[in-house]
């Protein structure tokens, strides 16, 4: 969405201002000044989300205190999984269905340093863990790797695996790029 001078975000970053609403004070390229209180910071749209998907303001002086639906949830979950600010926590600012899809430490599986076999054991565990919590969408961090064997092994499994994983694709850019999946629970 196209970000305007006077719009109202929810700040989704882990910190002192996590969950609070702010006016946007100045649009640059791929950041933006957000005022939060009396505290104005540089942020990114992996940062923030809509206070409320379908209602927007230009007016700093309209006071929106009502979040959207998925940004309720996410910031309930997050603060309830306890995460406390880890560094895997983003918000996905690009809709690939109609949910807002939100990377948390609690719906990512580390696999970085796991020989296949090990991966996707854990992968396995998570989806399992993920389906009888009702997540349908969970991250797997295989990072870069010096030839990407491990990404292209866990990749290639994914393909096979279609009573488990409805599908898959690289993460965004804003959720870790290539070395994140993502992977759509069926």
């Amino acid at each position: 969405p196209k970000i305007n001078v006077g719009d109202q975000l929810v700040l989704c970053k882990q910190g002192p201002f996590f969950g609070k609403q702010g006016d946007v004070m100045s649009v640059g390229n791929k950041k933006f000044m957000l005022k939060v209180g009396n505290t104005g910071m540089p942020v990114t749209m992996a940062d923030v989300a809509l206070p409320n998907d379908k209602v927007r303001t230009n007016k700093p002086s309209q006071k929106r205190n009502r979040n959207s639906k998925a940004v309720a949830k996410a910031l309930a979950y997050e603060k309830k999984s306890g995460s406390g600010g880890e560094k895997v926590n983003t918000v996905n600012a690009q809709k690939s269905t109609s949910t807002l899809s939100i990377r948390t430490e609690s719906n990512t599986v580390d696999v970085r340093g796991c020989s296949v076999e090990e991966a996707k054991t854990k992968i396995k565990s998570k989806i399992s863990t993920s389906v009888q919590s009702g997540r349908s969408v969970i991250y797997v961090l295989h990072g870069y790797g010096e030839r990407a064997t491990l990404r292209t092994k866990v990749r290639d499994w994914l393909k096979t695996e279609r009573q488990l994983v409805r599908r898959w694709n690289p993460a965004d850019p804003s959720d870790g790029g290539d070395s994140f999946t993502k992977i759509e629970l069926s």
